[in-house]
């Protein structure tokens, strides 16, 4: 084992976090070789920023249950106008990687963010820039490119004066998603803004909720410290990620909507004494070459590895994860129950394949994922905002066991229920059309042999083109199904020819008869 005995760990853990673990159910992570062997099913989501070029032509999307292209960015320009800078979104490059991803059952999600405070403000304060952003958001995803749903991160910049409006613009949003079968994703920062958001009434709206486990230490901390810790014991202070999942756990986020994402990138500073200063942030490939296969140090609390050197007469440390730290901060957030794990970015491990195999050694990624929206949800006023509370924890307990319901089979067998009921109705027309043409109805409600067939024709007609538009909706005119389609019609029309001539027949031996 690369990390300490599991009882030097324990040793270190206070009595605040034995409480935590006891009341919220977060257990302590267990280091021994049983808990190793256990390879854990879970959803794996990665970030690609648009920034990276053609890595994403090296990923395993195999891997990945979805893929967050990072990001569109509402700015405001020169002239005080709300902007929309879509990254090269509708670029042949970006379509590449959408068909790739596809092609690995891999969901593709389009990220968007705010530029700063002003913009976010601006457009939560103003209902037609709201209209407007919800516009764009829904013709990126189904217009410019298809794809399975949005993905709004909100950070530091996010004013604190918009709670009301942040809801009611995601409530609009969730609905017009919802209307075109597209999901709504939400990210936040590892420190839960309480007075920025209402995170209970997120939770009914979101389909899945990400927490960006890092920047604990970032450029404008103090003292150097790892990115991504654990936990703190009496060194880090209190913000680490399980304080983060509890904090989040008690605004009101499903533990099951949760993907915890952690970095794949490191941190290094510069050591002078007391004082000490950030420098500069390092990928994981780039770590790879600094450290040139020296073997890190690992702080066992924070779980995290880092590696000190000096360069030009000074000294710096570097705080990283790598595959061992990794794999023990996933393994215990699994262990909880949350939906998943992520890593911040794909790509940064560009030119190795130690986090793929991490990855595959210790999980195995959930592919067939279908976001579930809740079925019972909060009443919600557009405009004006409003929730009607319902019993919090009673439900909970009825959209925990909806949930555990499986529809799938019904949707999975959409063709047959629809030609089953294509094949009734058609009896049930043709029928009444036959009672029409006996003599006796003919004698009784048409006038003449002309308005006969006029009739007939126009049922005929209009039978036909119903036939055309629903099979075309069936089958959406894919290739591999227009065989079916074609079929489908080539039998109705055969069978109405068919019935056509029975009921001449018929017509003819009745008019013969005395």
């Amino acid at each position: 084992m690369s990390v300490r005995a599991a009882n030097e760990v324990r040793e270190q853990i206070s009595d605040k976090q034995i409480i935590n673990d006891l009341f919220y159910g977060l257990a302590t992570t267990d280091y021994g070789e049983e808990s190793e062997e256990i390879k854990y099913e879970t959803q794996v989501v990665g970030w690609y920023p648009y920034w990276l070029g053609n890595f994403y032509k090296d990923f395993n999307y195999s891997q990945l249950t979805s893929l967050c292209y990072f990001a569109a960015q509402a700015e405001i320009d020169k002239d005080l106008n709300v902007t929309y800078n879509t990254r090269n979104w509708a670029s042949k490059e970006v379509g590449n990687m959408i068909a790739m991803a596809d092609d690995a059952s891999c969901n593709m999600l389009y990220a968007f963010q705010f530029q700063n405070k002003e913009v976010a403000e601006e457009i939560f304060n103003n209902e037609n820039e709201r209209f407007f952003c919800t516009q764009f958001l829904t013709d990126q995803i189904t217009s410019i490119q298809n794809v399975t749903g949005v993905n709004i991160i909100f950070d530091s910049n996010t004013p604190f004066n918009c709670q009301d409006s942040i809801t009611s613009f995601l409530a609009n949003l969730s609905s017009e998603l919802k209307k075109i079968k597209k999901n709504l994703v939400l990210t936040f920062p590892a420190t839960a803004y309480e007075e920025r958001f209402d995170f209970a009434s997120l939770d009914t709206l979101a389909d899945q909720v990400i927490l960006l486990g890092y920047n604990y230490y970032y450029k404008n901390s103090a003292k150097a410290g790892p990115v991504a810790p654990l936990e703190s014991g009496d060194k880090w202070g209190r913000k680490n990620l399980k304080n983060t999942l509890i904090d989040y756990l008690n605004l009101g986020i499903s533990k099951q909507k949760i993907v915890m994402i952690l970095p794949y990138y490191g941190a290094v500073w510069r050591l002078e004494g007391e004082k000490q200063s950030f420098v500069k942030h390092l990928r994981y490939y780039e770590i790879l070459k600094l450290t040139n296969g020296t073997t890190p140090l690992y702080d066992t609390i924070a779980q995290t590895a880092y590696y000190n050197y000096v360069e030009e007469g000074k000294s710096y440390v570097c705080y990283f994860d790598d595959p061992t730290t990794l794999k023990e901060k996933y393994r215990w957030f699994v262990q909880q129950g949350i939906g998943g794990i992520g890593m911040w970015a794909l790509g940064y491990d560009h030119g190795t394949e130690q986090m793929s195999d991490m990855i595959a050694e210790n999980f195995t990624t959930i592919k067939n994922l279908k976001f579930k929206r809740e079925i019972l949800t909060d009443s919600v006023t557009l405009g004006s905002y409003s929730l009607t509370n319902m019993g919090s924890s009673m439900l909970s307990k009825i959209e925990d066991d909806i949930e555990q319901l499986d529809f799938s089979i019904f949707y999975s067998q959409k063709e047959v229920v629809i030609v089953f009921g294509l094949t009734f109705l058609s009896f049930l027309i043709l029928g009444t059309l036959s009672a029409l043409f006996s003599p006796v109805i003919y004698e009784r409600l048409l006038i003449s042999s002309l308005s006969q067939y006029l009739k007939i024709t126009l049922g005929f007609i209009s039978f036909l083109l119903l036939c055309f538009v629903v099979t075309n909706y069936i089958f959406e005119n894919e290739a591999s199904d227009m065989l079916n389609t074609y079929l489908i019609r080539l039998g109705l029309l055969g069978f109405i020819i068919i019935h056509i001539l029975s009921w001449k027949t018929v017509f003819r031996f009745n008019k013969e008869l005395p």
